[in-house]
């Protein structure tokens, strides 16, 4: 309990300091700086996202060999996977700086005409080692993140989240000097590094060149990389393809009001992300020391939370989301309700995966699974195509929920249910249609009592409408699974934890 609730807690706060200090950053940075600036920082921004490609998902890879030696304190079989692991990010670097100066002669047309007085060359060079830096920072988290010692990195990239800011704040005001805040930035990654690896190496003295040459791990590492960079590939795909298809079959002009939704919904999304993918370290653990019946039991609570979480914020999302937008940005930016409805329900099914993603990541079980995330990459763009061209933004929205519930039909039942838990199909979709369903009848429900309140005074209307939601939500699911295992321990695990007790309990128990 004391390991998971901390990563658990810690992530969800960094995440949200992460959106507050980062709206505030990027208004002081449009008035300080302009908006030339802004657009120069997100292509080169860009840029990097596709350079972060060829990581290749090796990180999620030398993890899932960390689990088993860390949990039976296999120092020897440790030390062999992190002298492969620097090795492997030795080479990341390396052809992450060589694609990145072959970028270089290019960087005038990608940019393409700039008023602003300002050497772009050194500018995407500052970038570059920025990206290097925060590998170099994932390797030192390698330890931390597979001891269930995650909350450590958070707290350290929370406090560099609030001095980084703070420092960046202070250049743009009294200096307005981009080169400046680009340079603090690097430095304060550099110390960053040195904190998390000095308390790395406090808690775990392992020693990375201590190379005890073992050819199965070495051919094991470099042996997925062919199934990683499918999964990299279609991650990149599924998760940029929107803004391009609806750019495509509907028009730039809709990707503006597409992305005010999709800033909204991915936020809670992430935050939610941020608390379930937080328990992957433990989970990993327990897959080696437990039996099927017991980890079964683990996912259920995972995969419950993973439920409630998503109803409730859904929910919120699905009543609260026009009035916001209406707020924040007039009446001229919103979209029909039909379109929120899907794009909730839509949002719903991805956020229902993290459970699995969970063990999925945990269990290594993508080496066996190359085809899944073809095929998903593959239907999201045929299925958005084919019902973008006939129903517009909807019907692209329609073929992001058609291509999810083909992977729930098959990717999740035959690996994760059945290969990692030992789970037949039936209970699968018995669980999985009956949560669905859940969530649509009530959010049929909450929308209907919702929408019987109305004031003139849209915040008033706003809060009334915040209150609703969370509430009859709560009273639902409370009513539904009040008698259940799943409520029932984690209603007293909140309670160990406002009394303090929390520490004597153990989360992966009977």
């Amino acid at each position: 309990t004391k390991y998971s609730i901390k990563n658990s807690f810690t992530s969800a706060l960094t995440y949200l300091v992460a959106i507050i200090v980062g709206f505030i950053s990027q208004t002081i940075f449009i008035k300080t700086l302009g908006e030339e600036y802004l657009g120069l920082n997100g292509v080169f921004t860009n840029i990097l996202s596709y350079l972060s490609f060829f990581e290749l998902g090796f990180g999620n890879a030398i993890i899932y060999y960390l689990y088993k030696p860390v949990a039976n304190s296999d120092i020897k079989k440790i030390n062999t996977i992190l002298y492969y692991a620097k090795k492997i990010y030795l080479i990341i670097f390396s052809i992450i700086i060589i694609f990145g100066l072959l970028l270089l002669p290019f960087l005038n047309r990608i940019i393409g005409t700039l008023t602003i007085n300002i050497n772009i060359y050194f500018i995407f060079i500052l970038f570059i080692i920025s990206l290097i830096l925060s590998y170099i920072l994932d390797y030192n988290n390698l330890l931390l993140y597979v001891n269930q010692r995650k909350y450590i990195s958070n707290l350290i990239h929370l406090c560099y989240l609030i001095i980084l800011n703070i420092l960046e704040l202070i250049i743009l005001f009294k200096t307005k000097n981009y080169y400046l805040y680009l340079v603090i930035k690097i430095i304060c990654l550099v110390l960053k590094i040195i904190i998390t690896s000095y308390y790395s190496n406090k808690l775990f003295k392992y020693d990375d060149f201590n190379k005890d040459y073992d050819s199965r791990i070495k051919n094991s590492l470099f042996k997925n990389s062919k199934v990683l960079i499918v999964h990299k590939i279609s991650t990149i795909v599924v998760n940029n393809s929107d803004n391009i298809l609806i750019s495509f079959l509907v028009g730039i002009k809709m990707v503006g009001f597409y992305s005010n939704y999709y800033l909204i919904i991915n936020s809670i999304n992430n935050l939610i992300g941020e608390v379930i993918n937080s328990v992957t370290a433990s989970v990993g653990n327990t897959l080696i020391i437990k039996n099927k019946n017991d980890n079964y039991q683990i996912f259920q609570r995972i995969h419950f939370l993973n439920f409630y979480l998503a109803t409730i914020f859904g929910i919120c999302l699905l009543n609260m989301t026009q009035l916001f937008i209406e707020i924040w940005l007039g009446k001229e930016y919103l979209l029909s309700m039909t379109f929120l409805i899907l794009l909730v329900f839509y949002n719903f099914l991805k956020t229902m995966r993290f459970s699995y993603g969970v063990y999925f990541n945990a269990s290594g079980i993508w080496q066996k699974n190359i085809i899944s995330p073809l095929l998903e990459a593959l239907f999201i763009i045929i299925f958005s195509i084919i019902f973008g061209k006939q129903f517009g933004l909807i019907g692209i929205v329609l073929g992001g929920i058609t291509s999810n519930l083909i992977l729930w039909c098959y990717t999740y039942p035959r690996l994760v249910y059945k290969k990692v838990l030992g789970r037949d199909y039936l209970s699968y979709f018995k669980e999985t249609i009956g949560y669905i369903f859940l969530f649509i009848i009530i959010s049929i429900i909450s929308y209907f009592i919702v929408n019987i309140i109305y004031v003139e005074n849209i915040w008033f209307q706003f809060i009334i409408n915040c209150i609703l939601s969370f509430g009859i939500s709560n009273i639902i699911l409370y009513f539904l699974f009040r008698k259940t295992d799943k409520f029932n321990y984690f209603l007293n695990l909140i309670k160990m934890i406002l009394t303090r007790n929390y520490l004597s309990n153990k989360l992966f128990s009977k």
